[in-house]
C-alpha cells in the first residue's frame, strides 16, 4: 500500500498494488475544519459540534455532552449499540446487540 497525504497530515488516498500494478485506489476528502466527509463512496456528516453522525454504514447519536449514546446500521431503526451514563459523566453501561 502507498499513502498520499495533504499538507496537515490528513491521508488523501491510499493505493494498493499487488504484483507491481494498481489494483485498488481510495480517495480521501476532508473539509476545512480536517474532518473526513468522504472516503471512496462514503459519505460522512458531522454536528454542529463536530461528532460524527453518519459514515455511509453507520448512524450515530450523541447527547448534550457530546457522548455517543447510540450506534445504528444505516437503513435499520433500532441501534445496536447503546450507551448510558450518571451525573457526572461517567459511562455506566454499554449494550451491543449483533
Amino acid at each position: 500500500k502507498s499513502y498520499t497525504y495533504d499538507g496537515f497530515g490528513n491521508r488523501t488516498s491510499v493505493k494498493v498494488v499487488e504484483n507491481g500494478k494498481e489494483t485498488k485506489s481510495i480517495a480521501a476528502t476532508f473539509n476545512e475544519g480536517n474532518q473526513l466527509v468522504k472516503f471512496g463512496n462514503e459519505s460522512l456528516t458531522y454536528d454542529a459540534n463536530g461528532n460524527r453522525t453518519s459514515d455511509g454504514k453507520y448512524k450515530y447519536t450523541w447527547n448534550e455532552d457530546d457522548q455517543i449514546v447510540a450506534i445504528t446500521k444505516q437503513g435499520e431503526s433500532n441501534a445496536f449499540a447503546t450507551y448510558k451514563y450518571d451525573d457526572d459523566n461517567r459511562r455506566i453501561e454499554k449494550s451491543v446487540n449483533g
